[in-house]
């Protein structure tokens, strides 16, 4: 047997892109368990597909449908550390088809690996779908998720229970349309003082965040939220 060839594969019909490479990755596997040959593809997969590994399957969600960015390469990172661990990954970008895409793996995965942000991914939205199809997921709950997205709610939580937490002012749209920004912040400045923080009550991460060290700050920051 060659170190460096392996036998052509061919498919007759009815075998996706996935099949393939799952076959790939079983001679890989036995040639390695047999011979002690590590082989490598000299191939090119091209079309789409999971990355398929040994052991559990993984349904990886890269990408948030809500206010983040920047997660494909995040989500792509933790599918080769799990590929590397020796799991099988599915990866799904979870945009506006994500209830049909997580739909159609239902059943062929054990768990989904959740890598989201925001709105839509660590709200409670793709948990409580995930709890719908009966997938397993990483990370908090439909409730545990739902409240710490809101800001407000989660301060007012941890208030109860004797947790400390930053002074803070919640400002509504409302208020603003009723009182104009410049007073709202003139309000704010008088209350919390200079610097603060600016920050949307419903996004993840800094999404949105910014310093204010002046009233004229505070108004720009808000206005950008």
């Amino acid at each position: 047997m060659s170190e460096k060839h392996a036998n052509f594969i061919v498919n007759t019909g009815g075998a996706n892109a996935d099949d393939v490479y799952r076959l790939i990755t079983r001679i890989k596997k036995e040639v390695m368990r047999r011979e002690g040959v590590q082989l490598q593809e000299e191939i090119k997969l091209v079309g789409e597909m999971g990355k398929v590994r040994d052991e559990s399957r993984s349904c990886i969600d890269g990408r948030d449908v809500g206010g983040e960015r920047g997660l494909p390469a995040l989500g792509a990172a933790v599918s080769r550390a799990l590929a590397r661990l020796g799991h099988e990954v599915i990866e799904l970008d979870a945009g506006t088809e994500v209830v049909k895409q997580l739909a159609g793996v239902r059943g062929r995965v054990d768990t989904a690996f959740i890598v989201l942000h925001g709105r839509m991914g660590e709200d409670g939205t793709i948990q409580g779908l995930l709890e719908l199809l009966e997938i397993p997921y990483t990370g908090s709950g439909v409730m545990a998720s739902s409240m710490a997205i809101d800001k407000n709610m989660t301060k007012q939580v941890f208030r109860s229970q004797g947790i400390p937490v930053a002074e803070d002012v919640l400002v509504t749209a409302s208020e603003v349309a009723a009182s104009g920004l410049g007073e709202v912040a003139r309000g704010v400045s008088l209350d919390l003082g200079f610097p603060c923080i600016v920050k949307p009550n419903c996004e993840g991460s800094t999404v949105g965040a910014g310093k204010a060290c002046n009233q004229e700050e505070l108004e720009t920051s808000s206005r950008r939220r």
